[in-house]
């Protein structure tokens, strides 16, 4: 079912890991709406309802969506996913790399995980 499901599943099925992956992949569209369009469009919800628009639009494209029930599903999904202060840090970790290397979030979340396991891996000794 899409970059999303198989980037995911490789990694983990539980709700909290798809919902990093969420914020992550958010972030990423944010970081290249904040690259190609006027700033103005992010400083209130306008910016917010774009990001949500092109990660709909992206959804639909790999094949995710396939009804209007899924896309008000994921709709909701993703807003939660922004409005969880709790993956904040994912979606600025999205927006970093968005800005830095223009990959999709399917190409660097395996990346992404890695570090982020050796870095606690490292904190743990």
């Amino acid at each position: 079912m899409g970059q999303f499901s198989v980037a995911v599943d490789t990694i983990s099925d539980s709700i909290a890991v798809k919902g990093m992956f969420c914020a992550f992949k958010l972030g990423l569209i944010e970081a290249k709406v904040r690259v190609y369009a006027d700033m103005s469009l992010m400083n209130n919800d306008r910016g917010l309802e774009n990001v949500l628009l092109i990660a709909g639009f992206a959804a639909i494209k790999d094949g995710q969506i396939r009804s209007e029930a899924e896309a008000d599903a994921y709709s909701a999904y993703c807003l939660e996913a922004l409005n969880d202060s709790s993956l904040e840090w994912f979606r600025k970790c999205g927006m970093f790399w968005g800005a830095t290397t223009g990959a999709r979030a399917g190409e660097v979340w395996g990346e992404f995980e890695d570090r982020v396991i050796a870095a606690m891996a490292k904190e743990r000794r």
